[in-house]
């Protein structure tokens, strides 16, 4: 696991991240591998540095999204909509 800072940007690389994938979401695998392998081959990743990754608590989840959202999610059938 891995969460790169640099100076007010936040760059978070987990190699797991290349696992998620789901039928019609944006996110897949390669998408997620050719995005850090720009961020290498152009230096960027290197000038930041490293510290340790971790999950999202339940309370930084609510921040962002509806109760009603992470209630599907726990139960394996969000919605996709338009924006996503």
């Amino acid at each position: 696991m891995r969460m790169v800072l640099g100076k007010g940007t936040a760059l978070v690389h987990d190699e797991n991240h290349a696992k998620h994938s789901g039928f019609m979401h944006p996110e897949h695998p390669q998408r997620v591998k050719e995005a850090w392998g720009l961020l290498q081959s152009s230096g960027l990743a290197g000038k930041c540095r490293e510290i340790e990754a971790r999950q999202a608590t339940m309370e930084e989840m609510r921040s962002i999204h509806t109760d009603e959202y992470l209630d599907e999610l726990m139960n394996g059938k969000p919605e996709m909509d338009s924006s996503t």
